[in-house]
Parts: C-alpha cells; sequence; structure tokens
C-alpha cells in the first residue's frame, strides 16, 4: 500500500531506480548517466524531502549495499538535509509559489 500523496515518489523509483537496470540500451538509445549510488542519492534526496520513513531506511540500505560507506552515506544524508533545511528557511512567507520553467521568458533574463 502507498502512504498517501508518494505516487511521485513510486514514479522515481519505478523510472530511475529500477529503470536504469531494466532499460535496453543500444547505440541509439544510450545507458543511462547516473550509476547506482548516484541515483539512489537522487532518490534519497527525494525522500527525505518528503519525510518518508520507511522509504529513507530502504534507501540509505540500499546506498550501503551499492558500496558506498557508512560514512559516506551520512555525509550525503547531512548535505541533502541541510538543503533541505535552508530552502525551508529562505522561502518567502508571502510568495505564493515557487518560479516555473514557463516563468522564464529569454536566457537573458536570469
Amino acid at each position: 500500500m502507498v502512504e498517501a500523496g508518494l505516487t511521485d515518489i513510486m514514479w522515481l523509483g519505478r523510472a530511475v531506480t529500477y529503470g536504469q537496470i531494466l532499460t535496453v540500451t543500444r547505440p541509439e538509445y544510450p545507458a543511462a548517466t547516473l550509476d547506482v549510488p548516484e541515483t539512489g542519492i537522487v532518490t534519497l534526496t527525494c525522500l527525505l524531502a518528503r519525510n518518508t520513513e520507511l522509504p529513507v531506511l530502504w534507501h540509505l540500505r540500499g546506498l550501503l549495499r551499492a558500496g558506498l560507506t557508512n560514512e559516506e552515506v551520512e555525509a550525503c544524508q547531512q548535505a541533502i538535509e541541510a538543503c533541505i533545511e535552508g530552502l525551508q528557511e529562505a522561502r518567502d512567507p508571502t510568495s505564493k509559489r515557487t518560479p516555473r520553467v514557463a516563468d522564464i521568458k529569454s536566457d537573458n533574463e536570469l
């Protein structure tokens, strides 16, 4: 059973984490650019941002199984949590929404 509101995380898990293993690779379809540990860190970032307890535990264990040390996984988790905390502190409470790609009018505006 999927926790409420976690369908996007299910998609990420299927499409990214397992998709890179099950994806057909041919010259016209190059292999994934991220290796298994890198993909695990991206997935962990999303799970930590959503504060999902069991999936975070599963992916922490997965990173250890992928060859990262306890210290490397802990350092990644601390960095991710610091970024999440920084974003929460920086968010303007009067802001109605986060900017979207459609809000960019040209490259020169950035």
